[in-house]
């Protein structure tokens, strides 16, 4: 017992002393560079966080100053590494004879390390680099353990050395950076498929949905970020530009914020809440935005070229009636959307609460009792696919 619990002391104070370690290179970071944050660039001195004149003087026209965008940039900066500091302590202080979840805490102190080389340019350029290149391996090392800690299958103890030279191919000048990357990626990902399918038990299953959940989550955010330097005018993209300083500042940060929220529900929650049906609500309002948002587009335009054969000087005709026609359409959209759904990518629970659903209407006009013993049975085999079913009916003793 004295082993365990010096087991599991040493293991917090290990992370303590790397989570201080990560608070004060955060603090170096953001916060020292929040003069520089409020100053306005040349185009070719530009950090990847400061402002040119001409988003200075279009943050200026809301009435919002350069001293207000850095103390926003610091406070968002602020509050999301307390997201992932702190859930990696709770982790850490609930689950310290769990291996996987200790894991799980150091990665969330470690990950989070890789943006903070952007906001210390005067720090060593050995560090700079090194940064990164351990919240890579960090990664790669996390998903081979997840969630309980341990290699599996057996195979996966040799992907190790892979996904350090993944995480360190910056520093392998002989091969491809993006090459050794993504190989080590490709047999992290097939070593936790194997594990999913073979070996995990259904709450490690259920805790690997959430992880995954919120990587997905943070991919399609970083790629969401990344059309908007195809879309966004390149004034805006540029050096000094208001929507580049804006995404390699909070808003990378603001994308990969799903990762510590869904992986600390991985580890402490993930029982209490169905990730099928989280995933299902998900894709759900996902086309449900980009279908009332395409409609009310084609809407506003097709409105606005008939509106202009009446009415040459225009009107906000089009914008009211293409807004009333989204409002009304919301909710039978929505309800259409969510039936398809589960319907083609849910269908055993589909199936099966559209048999429970059957039979409370049965049984609200059955009253011989033989009738609904028969049903009853009938309704758990389908619904449950159980190997036997018994039903007891329990009935008064005559006097």
């Amino acid at each position: 017992m004295t082993y365990i619990v010096s087991e599991q002391r040493w293991r917090q104070v290990a992370w303590l002393l790397l989570a201080l370690w990560g608070a004060v290179l955060w603090l170096a970071g953001p916060a020292s560079q929040s003069l520089r944050i409020r100053s306005i660039c040349r185009p070719l001195s530009c950090s990847s966080y400061q402002l040119g004149a001409p988003a200075a003087s279009t943050l200026s026209g809301h009435g919002i100053s350069l001293t207000a965008y850095a103390v926003f940039t610091v406070l968002v900066l602020g509050f999301l590494s307390v997201v992932w500091y702190g859930l990696a302590g709770l982790i850490i202080l609930r689950e310290p004879d769990n291996r996987g979840a200790v894991m799980a805490a150091f990665f969330l102190v470690a990950f989070p390390l890789l943006e903070v080389a952007t906001w210390i340019p005067s720090a060593p350029s050995g560090l700079k680099s090194l940064l990164p290149a351990t919240g890579v391996a960090v990664l790669l090392l996390f998903c081979l353990l997840f969630p309980d800690g341990t290699f599996a299958p057996g195979w996966a103890r040799w992907l190790v050395p892979l996904a350090l030279a993944g995480g360190l191919s910056a520093y392998l000048p002989l091969l491809p950076r993006g090459v050794v990357l993504a190989i080590a990626l490709a047999s992290v990902v097939a070593a936790q498929v194997a594990r999913f399918r073979t070996i995990s038990s259904s709450a490690q299953r259920q805790q690997t949905k959430w992880a995954l959940y919120g990587v997905i989550a943070a991919a399609v955010a970083f790629a969401t970020l990344a059309a908007g330097f195809l879309v966004v005018p390149a004034a805006q993209t540029g050096p000094g530009g208001l929507y580049r300083s804006f995404a390699n500042s909070t808003g990378l940060a603001l994308a990969a914020s799903p990762i510590p929220i869904s992986t600390g529900i991985a580890i402490l929650r993930y029982h209490l809440w169905d990730i099928d049906r989280v995933v299902s609500l998900t894709l759900g309002y996902a086309l449900l935005t980009a279908m009332l948002a395409g409609l009310y587009i084609a809407g506003v335009i097709l409105l606005e070229q008939l509106v202009q054969v009446f009415t040459p000087s225009g009107s906000d005709a089009p914008i009211a009636l293409s807004t009333l026609t989204v409002v009304a359409l919301f909710g039978p959209l929505r309800r259409r959307i969510q039936t398809g759904i589960d319907r083609y990518f849910y269908r055993a629970k589909y199936d099966a609460a559209r048999t429970l659903a059957a039979f409370g209407d049965r049984l609200r006009r059955e009253v011989d009792l033989d009738a609904v013993s028969r049903d009853l049975t009938g309704v758990v085999e389908e619904a449950l696919r159980p190997e036997r079913v018994t039903l007891w009916v329990r009935t008064e003793a005559k006097s």
